[in-house]
């Protein structure tokens, strides 16, 4: 609460501070924008078990007041969370455990502070640089502008979403047809999540612990009109030190290559697709003194799959339908040690999670949404189910989002 009510005043003090008090021609090179985004509704979660009925829950799922503040080359932007329901790991917990039973529905997660993007910069034509605290390239790619929560969105989303702190920069060539972009940042996005626990789960987006640095990258090519390309990767592996599955250093590469394409616009109907392959190496370290001291446990582990959202737009009516499917391996590095027992011939290594969602999506006015979903979940060798277990998620929501 005292840092909130720090944030509060800190806005106030800003807003009330000569730069905005008059309107010179000084100032007028000043440009503020505030606004309010706040997510929240009724949510339903199959996959949860013995969860003392919050497998139901009303709730908000974000809410977020955002500041940009422009004057004429430089930029910054700072996000306070005032709520966030994020997919977090708790060992003591039945219903934080994994990825597939959690009951956060918040595509983000903040760590310590509450916090989204905080940083500061300088935007040009054609170049741009900006430090601070943001959210990956990989995970700007596919925002809450496609997938409003978690549950609407594919796995992938989540595992590509991270928030870090460090340096970005970007370079566009030919009006814009090729943009490349680059990041040194550091942090842990997602403590714990699949098993990945060194430090106790303690680093979060705003600690560096003793891990190298973030490294990632990003190229964007729009050739003709109505379609985008793109590729990504990302490194954050935290070292190679021995330990065990759950306290050691894991492998954290991620690599990510798709399309973008309006397919069909009109004044009725527009049809989009987005399509995007996912690859990540995870798992303890075979190579190096990690793979000496626990030959059994280490291993590099390859998690790959794809999934593809279609979206119809029905102008007249403000609303959307999409349809997402997702199919990726299901091996991790918790199946690696709970269902394979260490045992590389197992068939999990040759299973596949697929899931399917249905999203109708309507627009009451500019600045309030109305959502409502399903999505069918498949996947194998759940921990505690033997065989293929079948899950489902479901949904009624609402989007707000204005200036103040």
């Amino acid at each position: 609460m005292k840092k909130c009510a720090l944030y509060s005043l800190a806005i106030a003090s800003v807003f009330s501070s000569p730069v905005f008090a008059s309107a010179s021609e000084d100032d007028a090179k000043w440009q503020a924008n505030v606004n309010l985004d706040i997510v929240g509704g009724a949510f339903a979660n199959e996959a949860l078990s013995a969860s003392a009925g919050r497998e139901n829950q009303a709730k908000l799922s974000s809410a977020i007041l955002s500041t940009d503040i422009d004057h004429e080359w430089w930029t910054a932007r700072i996000e306070f969370v005032g709520a966030g329901d994020e997919i977090k790991a708790d060992p003591d917990s039945n219903i934080y455990t994994d990825i597939y039973r959690n009951l956060g529905t918040d595509l983000y997660y903040y760590g310590d502070l509450p916090l989204r993007e905080a940083w500061i910069g300088q935007h040009f034509e054609g170049a741009y640089w900006q430090i601070g605290r943001m959210v990956s390239l990989l995970g700007q790619q596919v925002t809450e502008n496609t997938y409003t929560t978690a549950y609407q969105a594919p796995n992938a989303v989540i595992y590509n979403t991270g928030i870090f702190t460090g340096m970005q920069t970007g370079f566009s060539f030919g009006d814009d047809v090729v943009k490349l972009e680059l990041g040194v940042l550091s942090g842990r996005d997602r403590p714990c999540l699949s098993g990945n626990c060194y430090f106790d789960g303690e680093l979060d987006p705003n600690q560096k612990g003793n891990n190298t640095p973030v490294v990632e990258s990003m190229i964007t090519v729009n050739p003709i009109d109505r379609l985008s390309l793109f590729a990504g990767y990302l490194r954050n592996k935290t070292g190679s030190a021995p330990g065990q599955l759950t306290s050691g250093k894991h492998n954290d590469n991620r690599t990510i290559a798709g399309f973008d394409a309006a397919l069909l616009k009109s004044d009725h109907v527009n049809i989009n697709l987005l399509g995007q392959y996912n690859s990540y190496l995870i798992g303890l370290t075979e190579s190096g003194s990690q793979g000496e001291a626990t030959p059994t446990k280490s291993l590099d582990i390859t998690k790959s799959g794809y999934f593809a959202t279609l979206d119809f737009g029905f102008p007249l009516i403000n609303s959307n339908v999409q349809i997402t499917h997702e199919t990726i391996d299901r091996i991790d590095a918790v199946a690696w040690q709970d269902v394979a027992n260490f045992d590389r011939s197992h068939p999990v290594f040759d299973a596949d999670e697929k899931r399917l969602t249905f999203n109708i999506r309507h627009a009451i006015n500019d600045y309030v949404t109305v959502e409502a979903f399903h999505r069918m979940d498949e996947v194998p060798y759940m921990p505690g189910s033997p065989g293929l277990e079948e899950t489902s998620r479901s949904g009624v929501l609402f989007k707000f989002s204005a200036p103040i």
